[in-house]
């Protein structure tokens, strides 16, 4: 699959597997005039990022992304929807600021909004052991997976975690130079289904998966 059509579809099916409709089209329309924002300017912000083999991965990169795309449904969100209709508005305060409120993953609930920063510290600390020398045979797809499975439980933001998350996962595998994928609306259930019932090597399997199943873009 060609690049652009691969970030296009990327992008579009981690929007709808949160039931957000996006014109694919437009999309890549954005991707070709480098859009700097939104979920177009999150990943590719990201596709640059893993390219720079001595930057470490930090919070503010993070926020950052997540900023760009929660900003974006933010500002579609109000366009479809007044703001005293919903039942739980979102702010631009939201974007790119950890939750403050308790959250839950079907029956689970996530880490208190409290501890929130000292989970992240810890994250990010772990995002990087690629700085450190890693055992020859290193399962690295999995270590990226449990990485997927960690964040989406700590579930920092208030909403756009899941594709926050995803996103990671791709500028992870791109820095490690291994086949990116494209999640899915498709098999959700199946991508869900690790989380739901906690079970980090079910996840595992699902990324193998998809690995193996997907024809690597030509990355420049």
């Amino acid at each position: 699959m060609e690049r652009l059509e691969f970030l296009a579809n990327f992008i579009f099916e981690s929007d709808l597997i949160e039931s957000i409709e996006d014109d694919k089209s437009a999309i890549k329309e954005c991707l070709k005039k480098e859009n700097s924002d939104g979920h177009v300017g999150a990943i590719l912000f990201l596709e640059k990022l893993a390219t720079d083999k001595k930057h470490l991965l930090t919070e503010g990169d993070i926020k950052f992304i997540h900023k760009l795309i929660l900003e974006e449904q933010i500002q579609k969100t109000e366009k479809q929807i007044p703001k005293n209709h919903l039942l739980f508005p979102l702010s631009n305060e939201d974007a790119g600021n950890y939750r403050r409120v308790t959250v839950s993953i079907g029956c689970h609930y996530c880490p208190p909004c409290a501890e929130i920063p000292e989970y992240m510290r810890k994250f990010v600390l772990k995002t990087n052991w690629h700085q450190i020398e890693l055992p020859e045979k290193t399962d690295v797809l999995s270590l990226i997976s449990d990485l997927h499975y960690e964040f989406e439980f700590i579930h920092p933001f208030i909403d756009g975690n899941g594709r926050t998350g995803r996103a990671l996962v791709f500028y992870l595998m791109l820095y490690f130079k291994l086949n990116p994928f494209i999640f899915t609306n498709r098999d959700k259930n199946l991508y869900y289904f690790g989380l739901q019932i906690r079970n980090p090597e079910f996840l595992r399997d699902y990324f193998k998966l998809k690995t193996n199943e997907t024809k690597n873009p030509s990355w420049p």
